[in-house]
């Protein structure tokens, strides 16, 4: 499939809907732009911005802690 899009003033441009649709992107997304300069060519991917519950859990400590205790540490520089 080919689809031609035109590049606007502030060298903005518009996902069609079809591309849109087919792929289910939606207006949080994000698209890595990949280019490769021997071709002049551009390969653009698009992902999910990560949630707050896709981040929750991600950082494990080996040891148990106390909140109160690291906030009064981060506030004296401590950290």
């Amino acid at each position: 499939m080919v689809i031609s899009t035109k590049v606007y003033k502030g060298f903005q441009m518009i996902i069609p809907s079809e591309i849109r649709k087919e792929l289910g992107i939606t207006d949080v997304d994000i698209a890595d732009w990949v280019v490769n300069k021997k071709n002049n060519t551009a390969i653009v991917s698009f992902r999910k911005k990560p949630s707050l519950h896709d981040l929750a859990g991600m950082g494990k400590l080996d040891k148990v802690t106390n909140a109160v205790d690291l906030k009064h540490k981060s506030q004296k520089g401590l950290l």
